[in-house]
């Protein structure tokens, strides 16, 4: 322990430049971070940084066009990563962003009950392309 923060190495600490070093590590709250450390001598500067948890969970369901891109939420919903899951039992789904063009060709085409995970700050910032009309994809979001 140093100073309330136990040192979790995870093999060899990866060098980011000349006398600049980075090691996961776990604070007094058991949240993992990366803690990068930069100078030839590692004691010269030093930037803490984590990633939070996610605090909250939500989900929704949305039926998609096959004639134009579809936001996946009509409503802003902040998030730190969005699941999209393809619920068609014959058909495909485009992921992409809003000049997605189609189920396939672009974005990522998902086959029935597929799903893609997108790390995203919003879930209407991710749009669908259906093969059907109407066809459904559910979605499960994550957020702080």
């Amino acid at each position: 322990m140093f100073g309330g923060i136990a040192r979790v190495w995870s093999g060899t600490p990866v060098a980011k430049a000349i006398g600049q070093l980075s090691w996961l590590a776990v604070n007094q709250t058991r949240s993992l971070y990366v803690h990068l450390t930069q100078g030839t001598d590692h004691t010269t500067s030093s930037t803490e940084t984590w990633e939070k948890p996610a605090t909250s969970i939500g989900e929704g369901s949305t039926q998609i066009s096959n004639a134009a891109a579809t936001a996946v939420s009509g409503t802003s919903i902040p998030c730190i990563e969005v699941t999209i899951q393809n619920q068609v039992g014959n058909g495909v789904m485009g992921v992409g962003g809003s000049g997605i063009t189609g189920p396939t060709g672009d974005g990522v085409s998902l086959a029935a009950g597929a799903s893609i995970t997108l790390k995203i700050d919003d879930v209407s910032k991710v749009y669908c392309y259906a093969t059907n009309n109407n066809d459904r994809v559910d979605w499960t979001y994550l957020a702080r």
